[in-house]
């Protein structure tokens, strides 16, 4: 269609019409005014020429909705809408698959591990346990180092047999 169609002369016919309608309804009001009465003739022409314009740009704006509008895709995408199943379907669909998602997250927690697995101690506040964990770390060390300081020398412990 639009191969075969200049664009530049629908556009420029388009606009004489529309010229001429404008011209003829200034011309109407002024013979009115005047009271002259060939005013019925040149209408009945023009009205003709209206219909046809109008009409024309019905199609245009039509087709430009047409050709602007989101594909069925998008549209699924924002509303939601599932095109898979029949509509008095929809609901039920949804209702499974949010069942399904809570079923495997109840399964994923009952298999999961504990917090005391993990080096996690439940008694002690979540904000200071790396501290807890330094203290009882220093706590030890200090143990280990009196250990190895009140140990006898080696030759005491030769002497002693």
């Amino acid at each position: 269609y639009k191969k075969n169609v200049d664009s530049s002369s629908i556009s420029t016919d388009i606009e004489n019409r529309a010229n001429l309608i404008l011209k003829s309804l200034i011309a109407k009001k002024k013979r009115r005014e005047s009271g002259g009465d060939t005013t019925k003739e040149l209408a009945a022409s023009l009205a003709s020429t209206a219909k046809k314009l109008e009409s024309e740009q019905k199609k245009d704006t039509l087709k430009h909705k047409l050709k602007d509008r989101p594909s069925s895709d998008e549209i699924q995408k924002n509303t939601g809408i599932d095109n898979s199943v029949a509509p008095t379907l929809q609901a039920t669909k949804k209702k499974l698959e949010t069942a399904q998602k809570s079923d495997k997250i109840s399964k994923v927690l009952q298999t999961r591990s504990g917090a005391a697995e993990h080096g996690v101690d439940l008694k002690i506040s979540p904000a200071i346990q790396s501290i807890a964990k330094s203290l009882e770390s220093q706590i030890k060390i200090n143990k280990l180092n009196s250990k190895v300081n009140a140990r006898p020398d080696v030759q005491d412990l030769i002497d002693q047999g």
